[in-house]
């Protein structure tokens, strides 16, 4: 576990709970969107030094995206309970993760073979990102249809690459049968 990357992500997952006590224990909106900002920086700053000095590990390659995943999923709960339609969001995320881990592992067992992330994975979680910030920040200066708006169109960017993934997931699963 001596690896930068790693620790990293680590961190991220620390940071969760006190973004939750940010947010709703003491309703300080700039610093739970401080402490959003810092994790996602960390999620930046390991994929580039896991690159950058060839520090790409198997437990990286699962343990970066669910730090990933339990901060977005975490947030989207958390603006939840202020923005009751976010439940929906949550729920079908939540959905596609738990499928997305089902086949993760799946795959792993099978092939020992961890899919690495691609770029339409990235720019859905990153525009995820995005949107959870904004709608975090913002949430008291946008109408509502723009909140809507913002948080379907970050749905379906996930969606979209849930997709991608299911079908590498599918063609990984294939190479071996032929």
């Amino acid at each position: 576990m001596k690896n930068l990357p790693n620790i990293l992500s680590i961190f991220r997952i620390v940071l969760i709970p006190f973004f939750v006590w940010a947010f709703l224990g003491l309703g300080n909106i700039p610093l739970a969107c401080s402490i959003f900002i810092l994790a996602g920086l960390t999620d930046i700053i390991d994929g580039y030094i896991a690159r950058r000095f060839n520090l790409i590990t198997k437990l990286g390659m699962i343990l970066d995206p669910l730090a990933d995943k339990l901060l977005q999923l975490t947030a989207v709960a958390v603006v939840a309970t202020k923005i009751p339609f976010m439940w929906i969001v949550f729920g079908i995320l939540l959905i596609k993760e738990i499928l997305m881990g089902i086949g993760t592992y799946m795959l792993n067992k099978r092939k020992d073979v961890v899919i690495p992330a691609v770029w339409y994975g990235k720019v859905s979680s990153t525009y995820l990102f995005i949107v959870i910030f904004v709608i975090i920040a913002c949430r008291d200066y946008l109408h509502e249809n723009a909140l809507i708006a913002l948080a379907f169109s970050a749905l379906a960017f996930s969606v979209f690459a849930w997709i991608g993934y299911m079908l590498n997931f599918k063609a990984a699963l294939a190479k071996g049968k032929k």
